[in-house]
């Protein structure tokens, strides 16, 4: 499990998405965020939308017996 998929995988699956995003970059330390180029930001932004959206599977998978 990766840093991101542990951080996202504190909020529940029904935190919208942006919220979550949100919140993750705001863990990022300042000079980090700083550092980052766009290209960054944005693939740091993807992986936490997709952490989030594989827990909400997850979730829908075993709550509702897919």
């Amino acid at each position: 499990m990766s840093i991101i998929e542990n951080i996202v995988g504190r909020y529940h699956v029904n935190t919208p998405t942006e919220k979550v995003v949100a919140a993750v970059m705001r863990k990022v330390k300042p000079a980090a965020r700083k550092a980052m180029t766009a290209e960054h930001r944005t693939a740091l932004e993807t992986r936490i939308r997709k952490a989030h959206e594989d827990n909400r599977a997850l979730y829908t998978s075993v709550m509702g017996g897919i």
